[in-house]
């Protein structure tokens, strides 16, 4: 499980979110360099990312494989903070990788992440 990101104003489209405080990363499989998670071994993994708005600000993210757009999350109020969660059963092989990412940039051109412990993003694998 890796949580605690740094309020990021003005994300750019598809910029990775980058979880900077690691709670559990048994086998190494976060990369904490370049944030994502890298599958040890071929098999059916679990994720789940919960992402906070900054304030009255919307937020658009998705959850990638490989690159590839596997499902979006998108919270927004107009007078507060608001979470939302995106979940995935995924098949992996060894060495795909899957991350959190800021969505299309014309739904949303200013997506603010809130930080301070409001944000996670954690995997396993299944069997």
């Amino acid at each position: 499980m890796v949580r605690k990101i740094p309020t990021q104003q003005h994300l750019s489209q598809h910029q990775v979110i980058e979880f900077t405080e690691v709670i559990n990363n048994f086998g190494n499989v976060y990369d904490t360099n370049f944030h994502f998670f890298n599958a040890p071994k071929p098999g059916l993994y679990y994720f789940t990312c919960t992402l906070t708005s900054y304030q009255s600000e919307r937020l658009n993210f998705e959850l990638a494989k490989n690159g590839a757009l596997v499902v979006k999350g998108y919270a927004a109020d107009e007078k507060q903070s608001v979470c939302a969660t995106v979940s995935a059963y995924l098949h992996l092989e060894k060495n795909d990788k899957v991350w959190i990412r800021n969505g299309d940039n014309s739904i949303n051109s200013d997506s603010m992440v809130y930080g301070n412990y409001y944000s996670s993003f954690l995997g396993f694998k299944i069997q």
